[in-house]
């Protein structure tokens, strides 16, 4: 089933690990009607958050709002729906997961970006444009923009795969100077050592053999957009510093794997 959740209000946390076979686990809490759904997989390629959603619709039933057509749904009404041309070009980060959206323009098309993958928007003859082809939200996702209001910044509604989400602009950040990122980090809970090196005049996150270019996101947050042996491979990750000038550490999180820390240290050899 996919599930258009904004009928009810609800809570959510995902957790795990892909390594050594790897565990993945959900707790999604339903408030309002007094229900928790908590789900512990074994497997790092499990997929929790769709196993607790089907438990939990066991209980509430049309209250989830299965969607069995296209796996989008009109947006309806919508207040101060503006044009993408007049919308701030840059990053927009979901404050539920923490992912990105970029919205630039190439030539004269107007695009749209998560990780890797590019789609073009192209308005399908109403307020919601469709980013045709964009693998992380699924064929069909529909796209509206939402401008500044009433001391809200700029943000993008997104409905894709049945899950509704909100992407909101971020401010611009310049991180200074980048050789005080550079060195090795270590997941006491993955037992996984990372090392961000500088590459081309910016940084990279290396795992082994494979190289990923980490980009400026967020106020103190990179994103990695590709992919890693070892954690979520095929998925963007983020990567969250303090912003109090200290890089002890980082936070590493993709949409399955959120909340890894990482401390900075010195490895004999390395």
């Amino acid at each position: 089933m996919r599930y258009l959740r904004i009928e009810v209000r609800f809570v959510d946390h995902t957790i795990g690990v892909v390594v050594n076979g790897g565990y993945r686990s959900q707790l999604v809490r339903f408030p309002e009607q007094h229900l928790s759904v908590a789900v512990l997989c074994n497997r790092g390629d499990s997929r929790p958050p769709r196993l607790a959603l089907d438990v939990a619709e066991l209980y509430l039933g049309d209250l989830l709002k299965p969607d069995a057509s296209n796996g989008g749904r009109a947006l309806g009404a919508l207040p101060n729906l503006g044009e993408p041309q007049a919308m701030p070009l840059g990053a927009y980060r979901s404050p539920e997961s923490g992912e990105y959206l970029w919205l630039m323009r190439d030539g004269d098309k107007l695009k749209l970006q998560s990780g890797t993958d590019k789609a073009e928007l192209r308005p399908p003859g109403s307020d919601v444009y469709v980013a045709a082809g964009f693998s992380p939200l699924g064929a069909g996702a529909g796209v509206a923009f939402i401008p500044a209001h009433d001391g809200h910044a700029p943000h993008l509604v997104t409905y894709a795969a049945g899950y509704p989400g909100t992407f909101v602009l971020t401010p611009d950040w310049a991180p200074g100077d980048l050789s005080r990122f550079v060195g090795t980090y270590w997941s006491p809970e993955a037992r996984i050592r990372y090392k961000i090196v500088a590459h081309d005049g910016g940084l990279a996150l290396v795992d082994g053999a494979t190289m990923v270019p980490l980009r400026p996101a967020g106020v103190g947050e990179f994103e990695a957009p590709g992919v890693l042996a070892t954690l979520a491979p095929g998925f963007t990750a983020t990567l969250r510093f303090s912003t109090n000038g200290a890089v002890d550490g980082f936070v590493y999180s993709t949409p399955d794997n959120r909340g890894l820390k990482f401390q900075r240290r010195v490895v004999v050899g390395s």
